[in-house]
């Protein structure tokens, strides 16, 4: 099944059941693309790994919540844009209360080798950049679309807004990244 489509019923039920397996066949359809959202997301692979197993306890705590009117998908990138921003919000508290001690974030990897890999580096450094200036709303329309099977439809039904508004920070965002990348002389596709 496409992650597109909605969870058969069958094996809808027997999760909501407390069929572990069958929950785990449904969540294991999103996961590459919820992997792909949240390291996009919050910028750190192991973090979106932990983001990741926190949607799917959400996930399997919450599925009577789930209403198998909408794409079982979209109600999965919900969950994890909700549990990173409640990640995000008590990451800022604990920054706050350690009072200035703050924890450091440490990139990953040394830049060496050849001229490409050094304008691939400037590349995604200048992709990186503009996606944190890009208003939440925005950021999260341009990822969700391209880290997610999910339509505009979908998306704009996910994050609470009319579809016109989804449509427009997508063209926003689109336009944003394309002057950013302009000196580099690549096209955002």
């Amino acid at each position: 099944m496409a992650p597109s489509q909605k969870p058969s019923s069958g094996l809808l039920a027997r999760a909501r059941a407390g069929d572990a397996g069958a929950f785990a066949g449904l969540f294991d359809r999103h996961r590459n693309a919820l992997f792909a959202f949240l390291v996009r997301s919050c910028g750190d692979a192991d973090e979106a790994e932990d983001l990741l197993q926190l949607t799917a306890i959400k996930a399997w705590r919450g599925l009577d919540a789930y209403e198998d009117r909408g794409r079982f998908g979209a109600w999965l990138f919900t969950l994890a844009r909700r549990t990173m921003i409640d990640e995000a919000r008590r990451a800022t508290r604990a920054r706050r209360a350690l009072d200035g001690l703050g924890a450091m974030r440490i990139g990953g990897g040394s830049r060496h080798g050849p001229d490409a890999d050094l304008e691939a580096g400037e590349v995604r450094r200048a992709i990186e950049g503009e996606l944190s200036r890009l208003t939440e709303e925005r950021r999260t329309v341009f990822l969700l679309r391209h880290h997610s099977p999910l339509t505009f439809r979908e998306i704009a039904e996910a994050l609470d807004m009319p579809l016109g508004t989804a449509l427009s920070h997508m063209h926003h965002a689109t336009n944003s990244l394309k002057k950013a990348l302009r000196s580099h002389d690549v096209s955002l596709s």
